[in-house]
């Protein structure tokens, strides 16, 4: 063979190796992941058999050291992991910080001590649980999140850093992944996407709450930007692609509870009006309680893709996800072949009309 036809060989079995390569990653299955806080006594309702990763929220620090709260939140831990007997491909991280979770945390990561400290502690607790990764969920860096937390400009620098730390401490097998809030000054200053993307397998956005810590109503989990709310899943989306965010990396975040507005006008079906923020109310509270009987109509924004409900006479707003806003979430997902969906949180799910099945159902 001469040498320009063993040229020519390897190239057409590069190509064939390569793109044999892109269609297996396409054809992978995306991620379900989903957050479990609550009972121990609930763990046996997680659906295996629709789930590919269980969070369990959340764990905080005691000292410099992650651990958890309290002997119920240690036996809801070792349960969950104690499901990989049942599901062996079942990954298993627990989340740090929260809301509200992360007083001290601009501090601690601001020293290469602190950053020391904090992975080994994570590594222990690793090994006594037998959990896979870490979920960094610290709201905020480099920004202001809970009232009372300490924040400064090189968070963002440090976070890269404690990544870095945990991946070097921790090993190239162990999952870290971040809650990234889905707003524009948590993408804009607190995360080096660049840096924190290399280092990190995955980041779950929390493309909720995008509404309800001001006096005027909205969609808070929309998969769409509209002419009256920049803010939406797609938005925060396109914002990291345009950052060189891998998209099998990014894992778009569902709602599985509605906000509430009170003292609502019956001005355009209440949809950007002033209002009250209410409650958070869980899934398979809402499906049952507010229903037409009880004077809660649906619409539809064509344009959000987001249902809302509005009731005219006691002037309630609520703006949620259904199941058909999370069968477009999911197939938004497949065609935009982004990592997964992240599910905040399991336990509102409920079997008759479960969200979680319609999309493990669109996915596969």
């Amino acid at each position: 063979m001469t040498q320009s036809k063993s040229l020519a060989r390897f190239i057409f079995l590069l190509f064939l190796w390569t793109n044999t390569a892109d269609l297996a990653a396409q054809k992978e299955t995306p991620r379900v992941i989903t957050y479990y806080r609550g009972s121990p006594n609930d763990i046996e309702k997680i659906p295996l058999s629709v789930v590919s990763h269980v969070i369990f929220s959340v764990l905080h620090l005691k000292g410099n050291k992650i651990a958890p709260d309290n002997a119920n939140d240690s036996l809801a831990l070792q349960r969950i992991v104690d499901l990989k007997k049942k599901k062996p491909s079942l990954r298993v991280s627990v989340a740090f910080g929260g809301w509200g979770g992360c007083a001290s945390c601009s501090e601690l990561f601001s020293s290469d001590s602190g950053r020391t400290e904090f992975a080994l502690s994570v590594l222990s607790l690793s090994r006594s649980f037998g959990f896979d990764g870490l979920d960094i969920d610290w709201e905020y860096p480099a920004i202001s999140g809970y009232e009372g937390h300490s924040y400064k400009a090189e968070d963002k620098a440090n976070f890269t850093k404690l990544v870095m730390t945990l991946r070097q401490t921790l090993g190239e097998g162990f999952i870290i992944s971040f809650a990234a809030g889905a707003h524009e000054r948590y993408l804009e200053n607190s995360v080096e996407w660049k840096e924190m993307m290399q280092v990190a397998d995955y980041v779950n956005l929390m493309t909720y709450d995008f509404v309800g810590g001001s006096a005027i109503t909205g969609h808070h989990t929309n998969l769409y930007s509209t002419s009256k709310q920049v803010r939406s899943a797609d938005y925060a989306v396109n914002y990291l692609l345009k950052q060189g965010v891998p998209r099998e990396k990014i894992n778009m975040g569902a709602a599985f509870y509605g906000k509430l507005f009170e003292n609502v006008e019956n001005k355009d079906r209440g949809l950007y009006q002033p209002g009250n923020f209410s409650a958070f109310v869980a899934y398979h509270r809402w499906v049952s309680e507010m229903t037409p009987d009880n004077g809660y109509v649906r619409y539809w924004d064509a344009e959000a893709q987001a249902p809302y409900m509005y009731n005219t006479e006691k002037k309630m707003f609520m703006t949620y996800d259904d199941e058909e806003s999370i069968q477009r979430k999911a197939e938004y997902v497949v065609s935009q072949r982004l990592g997964g969906i992240m599910i905040w949180q399991i336990r509102f799910d409920v079997p008759e009309k479960s969200l979680t099945k319609i999309i493990t159902k669109t996915f596969r």
